[in-house]
């Protein structure tokens, strides 16, 4: 929890290309005119250090917590009768499968539209270039990235 408040309450920085300001942010770098490049952050790969770090520790404590849990499904279902043994195996993955998939349905369709300007209409905000009527190239934008 302390991870992911602060991974919550940090600021995430500028990213790479203001696409409010400028219409080059699907160009590649060495195109991109000078007068333009005020509006790029090249300095934005060096901000994930601390969320890819929180991530870790995150995704760490996940394991951690599914292992216990795990444990004690086991140590229930084989408590059960034999006539009815592996129901509550199977109710309790059934929940787990289930709100996983209710999780990777909310970023799939409330969350990625935004953040990849993708072409997904579902979004719970709208991409920033279709605001302004620009277009994306996504795949321009992580060669320029990498």
């Amino acid at each position: 929890m302390i991870c992911l408040s602060v991974m919550a309450f940090s600021p995430f920085g500028e990213p790479f290309c203001n696409r409010e300001k400028t219409k080059y942010c699907s160009t590649s770098l060495e195109k991109v005119p000078k007068s333009e490049l005020q509006y790029f952050n090249l300095a934005a790969p060096d901000n994930g250090t601390l969320f890819i770090l929180l991530s870790m520790f995150i995704a760490f404590g996940y394991v951690l917590a599914v292992s216990a849990s795990d444990a004690m499904v086991v140590e229930y279902a084989q408590r059960e009768p034999e006539a009815i043994r592996g129901r509550i195996q199977t109710a309790i993955y059934t929940v787990r499968t289930l709100t996983g998939i209710l999780a990777y349905l909310v970023t799939a369709f409330a969350l990625n539209a935004w953040a990849t300007c993708s072409t997904a209409s579902a979004s719970l905000r709208s991409c920033p270039s279709r605001r302004t009527g620009r277009g994306s190239n996504l795949s321009t934008i992580h060669s320029v990235a990498s």
